[in-house]
């Protein structure tokens, strides 16, 4: 049993191997890592006490970086003990760092790029936990704001990670940044010669009566130009969060749709005027049809 004793003692004691001038062993090893695992689950049991405390006194965004910061600065205080205690001098470890970032600075421009693209979101806060966003072609809620990337929740509840790059060198659409209310602009075209007071009338007629358009601001029928086959008019109305969009825009197409239907407003197609030449001379023409369908129209 002394033997054994003998044995492992010598083995925590006797030194592995050496950095910077100074001798590691086992026992500095199990130290080192002892303290490691203590200083993260420091930050943690930090970031829960900063969300608590901070809890309903700030934003969310705010708060999330709050408690990341402070996620960070107890783990690389920790580490920073954890090589003190054993004997480890940082200051060779920093020269160490230094040789070995120039090595493979290049294979982490991406890593560094998000995370000051991270560090910058947090800090300006052009986007928050909760906005509605258009990033490319994602479009969703934030989340989750994070040091390297953010997640998004699209509205088929699928979950997309973007680095956070995105949100700084590209075009973002925050749909909820300010006044959550939003203008929907629908498009619709009717015949020429159709009545357009009358209807402009249906159609406001249709959007008093849909369900999530807001009654104020009121909505609004414009000519928004005069089209090859059509004049073309637009829908305006207002909701009161965006993520209500692409729901709302199905209804009022339905509803849209039956209205003109039954007031017996015509929506048109494409016409084309079809000229037959013989000999150079044109023996006749096909007028366009009005509001005739493609198949009347071949016959």
């Amino acid at each position: 049993m002394e033997q054994v004793l003998q044995y492992l003692g010598r083995f925590f004691t006797q030194p592995l191997f050496t950095i910077s001038g100074t001798a590691v062993s086992a026992t500095s090893v199990l130290v080192f890592a002892v303290l490691t695992v203590m200083s993260i689950w420091l930050g943690r049991q930090g970031r829960r006490l900063v969300r608590q405390l901070v809890a309903g006194r700030l934003e969310a965004t705010l708060a999330n970086a709050l408690d990341q910061i402070v996620n960070v600065l107890v783990i690389v205080a920790g580490l920073y003990i954890a090589l003190r205690f054993v004997g480890i001098d940082v200051s060779g470890l920093v020269v160490l760092a230094s040789a070995l970032g120039v090595g493979i600075g290049f294979g982490l421009q991406n890593i560094a790029s998000n995370l000051i693209s991270g560090v910058i979101i947090l800090l300006e806060r052009p986007i928050s936990v909760g906005d509605r966003v258009t990033v490319g072609d994602t479009i969703g809620d934030v989340s989750h704001i994070g040091l390297r990337s953010t997640e998004i929740i699209t509205p088929d509840n699928i979950m997309i990670i973007v680095p956070n790059t995105e949100f700084v060198s590209n075009r973002v659409i925050n749909w909820t940044r300010g006044k959550p209310q939003t203008r929907v602009r629908l498009p619709i075209g009717v015949a020429y010669g159709s009545d357009l007071d009358r209807t402009r009338q249906v159609l406001l007629g249709v959007a008093a009566r849909q369900t999530g358009v807001l009654a104020e601001p009121a909505p609004e029928v414009w000519l928004a130009g005069f089209g090859d086959s059509s004049l073309n008019l637009e829908l305006l109305v207002w909701v009161s969060a965006p993520n209500l969009i692409p729901r709302l825009k199905s209804q009022l197409n339905f509803a849209v749709e039956a209205a003109l239907r039954t007031h017996r407003i015509a929506i048109p197609f494409p016409q084309r005027e079809v000229r037959v030449v013989i000999d150079g001379t044109t023996n006749g023409s096909i007028p366009p049809t009005g509001s005739r369908s493609p198949e009347e129209t071949s016959r």
